[in-house]
């Protein structure tokens, strides 16, 4: 009787390991970036560099659709360590690489107006994405500034997630700030004028149910 119940028992325990595997494995692949996307993009950018550590995480807010990967590395012939930062965005089941995100607003021209009313007036966030990709080749103010307008009403009147952390990281780089998640976001050396800015937009994210009010509270303010 006790062999019968020790089998038994060990057959519920591999039974629900394979379970937990099995799930385990679906979260790690939805969660997981693949990191040979970002090795490949290094090593082509940066020929004969030796890469000392390597670190990847999610763009906070960003519902995994995007992706950050710092490297660490030393160039030929030096012992100085450097970084760099690649990102990443998600499209079509795809992570763009560097190559695929230059996509100029030119390339997009044929339907531009089309796609600016999808997103202004539709709110579709297909356009909204495909616009954001077409703004990256531009040049910093335009870029920023452009980011800033159509983020701002996909964010006030659609009230797409992604768009409030789109108008946030513009915000900060207009002001020369570093942010990638909420509780590394440091405002105090940022004049006070900005500083009310992002304040005021980190409010309506917490108004608006995109971060919460602990969130909030871990930025250095």
């Amino acid at each position: 009787m006790q062999s019968v119940w020790d089998n038994n028992r060990h057959m519920i325990k591999r039974v629900a390991w394979t379970y937990f595997i099995g799930i385990l494995s679906v979260m790690t692949s939805c969660y997981s970036f693949d990191k040979e996307v970002a090795l490949k993009e290094f090593h082509e950018l940066n020929p004969g560099c030796s890469i000392v550590e390597i670190v990847d995480y999610e763009c906070y807010g960003t519902l995994r659709e995007c992706w950050s990967v710092k490297f660490k590395y030393k160039k030929p012939n030096s012992e100085t360590i450097y970084e760099t930062t690649l990102q990443y965005w998600k499209k079509d089941g795809k992570w763009i690489t560097l190559e695929d995100k230059l996509i100029s607003i030119n390339q997009i021209t044929s339907n531009y107006d089309s796609l600016i009313s999808n997103v202004t007036v539709k709110g579709y966030t297909s356009a909204y994405n495909e616009l954001f990709y077409g703004l990256i080749d531009l040049n910093e103010k335009e870029r920023v500034d452009s980011i800033l307008y159509y983020s701002n009403i996909m964010a006030d009147k659609f009230g797409y997630p992604i768009a409030y952390y789109d108008y946030l990281r513009a915000l900060c780089e207009k002001n020369k700030i570093e942010f990638d998640r909420l509780h590394n976001l440091d405002l105090t050396n940022t004049d006070q004028q900005s500083r009310k800015i992002i304040v005021d937009w980190l409010d309506r994210m917490v108004l608006d149910k995109v971060i919460t009010k602990e969130e909030f509270d871990l930025v250095k303010k």
